[in-house]
């Protein structure tokens, strides 16, 4: 028979909480409010400590309402969009964490279970190692959702037109795209051979892969420098290009991209190519 006190069970579950928290505020990138924080792992510590003699049927309907209590007290301030996000990277932080630690620590001996909540007496060195395992993880998994985020804020959707022919693409906005078309200075965008073969015709596809023989006033061969010196590469100019759903256009030309594209990308543009594309649509506005 374990003897329980409720101010500690308060206490460890409160401090437990805030971290899962916490780690939730790292997932989601928002702002520390720690006047929210703090109430939310209140109401954890208060229901840890409360919980003994409840029903075990009614185990998990109860905890999962105090988790989504917990996470919009926490995180409500940003919206209803941004409260279930910091929600679900709530209970994602607890999976983790409550795993880590209750592997180590089922591994030191039996534990008990009263009203849902988890009795342990393990080593206070595997109550540290587990809390660091599944810090460890949730840190990875904010990395990984940050590397995302840079990944996205770097790309657009544009449409491309020719001939008739529409093709939507994401591409990759690369400042370091300078290229343009030396006689009419017009924007270079490097496609994929899918999304060149999306927009052009076989034949005009054939002239940009260096091996077609129609005649055509669309030809345009660019003057680049690359890693390995300068070099000349064919290509095509299109009818125009669009930012999402916007209708200004503009011309510009299509060549094959040298290199792999980023991922999820099939286009490279620049970015002079987008500040233009946005001046369009605030002239239209106008």
């Amino acid at each position: 028979m374990h003897k329980v006190y409720a101010e500690l069970l308060f206490l460890d579950n409160f401090a437990v909480n805030l971290l899962v928290i916490l780690l939730a505020a790292q997932l989601t990138g928002v702002r520390r409010r720690w006047g929210r924080y703090m109430l939310a792992a209140g109401m954890g510590g208060v229901y840890a400590s409360v919980a003994f003699g409840v029903p075990l049927a009614a185990v998990l309907p109860i905890r999962a309402a105090v988790g989504v209590m917990m996470g919009l007290t926490a995180f409500w301030a940003r919206g209803e969009r941004g409260a279930w996000r910091g929600v679900c990277a709530f209970w994602a932080a607890s999976f983790v964490l409550a795993g880590a630690v209750y592997a180590i620590t089922a591994a030191y001996g039996n534990t008990t279970a009263a009203g849902g909540v988890m009795i342990v007496r393990p080593p206070a060195r595997a109550i540290i190692l587990g809390l660091l395992t599944g810090a460890a993880a949730v840190m990875l998994l904010a990395r990984i959702r940050r590397r995302v985020a840079r990944q996205a804020a770097h790309t657009a959707d544009v449409r491309l037109y020719m001939a008739g022919r529409e093709a939507r693409t994401k591409a990759f906005v690369d400042t370091g795209n300078l290229v343009r078309e030396p006689f009419t200075g017009r924007n270079v965008i490097f496609l994929s051979k899918t999304a060149a073969g999306a927009l052009l015709e076989p034949e005009m596809l054939a002239l940009l892969m260096g091996k077609g023989t129609k005649e055509t006033d669309r030809l345009r061969f660019i003057p680049c420098d690359t890693a390995s010196g300068g070099a000349v590469i064919t290509g095509i100019e299109i009818d125009g290009v669009a930012a999402g759903d916007a209708d200004n256009k503009i011309r510009a030309v299509v060549c094959l991209a040298n290199r792999p594209l980023p991922e999820g990308c099939v286009a490279i543009v620049g970015s002079a190519l987008m500040e233009e594309l946005g001046k369009g649509a605030r002239y239209e506005d106008g």
